[in-house]
């Protein structure tokens, strides 16, 4: 608990901008923005929006090149669950900053996120090798052949109901038999009609 109170009195004051290490000079205008991204990353920090407060104290070193900057930069790193960088950010902290508090900070943080980044490093190992070790899915099974009719000689047998009327036996038969009967009852009308005419075309005989 001593530990996390001196993280978050070394993290959200405003003295985190003011003391501490060698920065670079600053002209007013940098100095400003630099004091405004710190006012920002901040308030972001408090309310847990790590991203916008990570975002702001970068701005903020680039700025002026403060090392406190840093610090803050690594504990949202660690915030966020970016182990590898909230470490290397640290260690980047213990190499510019000279007050032996801070570095007491730095140190202790550095304690406590290596075993977390080898937990993490660990889980992804696991998982690679969990995706190495399933095998890779079944093709689906191949579509079933379409089943053809059987046929005679590679010609497909039509069944009764599929040969037209016109094809059959039969129908011509018939057919035949009707044209046959047309024929003889013309034949027959046509010997009355003659008996009854006198040699001219439409004259009767009374």
């Amino acid at each position: 608990m001593i530990v996390w109170k001196r993280v978050a009195t070394v993290c959200l004051v405003a003295a985190l901008y003011f003391g501490g290490g060698q920065a670079m000079a600053e002209t007013p205008a940098q100095r400003t923005a630099a004091k405004k991204a710190f006012v920002e990353g901040d308030a972001a920090f408090k309310q847990e929006r790590f991203e916008d407060a990570l975002a702001a104290f970068k701005t903020g070193h680039e700025l002026s090149g403060k090392p406190r900057f840093v610090l803050n930069i690594a504990h949202c790193q660690r915030k966020l669950g970016r182990f590898a960088e909230a470490l290397a950010s640290y260690q980047q902290f213990l190499a510019t900053e000279t007050k032996p508090a801070d570095r007491e900070v730095a140190e202790q943080m550095i304690a406590e996120v290596r075993p977390l980044l080898a937990e993490q490093e660990a889980e992804r190992e696991r998982a690679k090798q969990l995706a190495l070790a399933s095998p890779p899915p079944a093709p689906p099974p191949p579509l079933p052949a379409p089943v053809l009719p059987e046929n005679d000689g590679g010609l497909v047998q039509a069944s009764p109901a599929d040969v037209p009327i016109y094809s059959r036996w039969y129908f011509w038969a018939g057919l035949g038999a009707v044209v046959v009967a047309g024929v003889a009852a013309a034949v027959a009308l046509s010997g009355d009609e003659s008996a009854k005419q006198n040699g001219s075309w439409g004259q009767l005989r009374l």
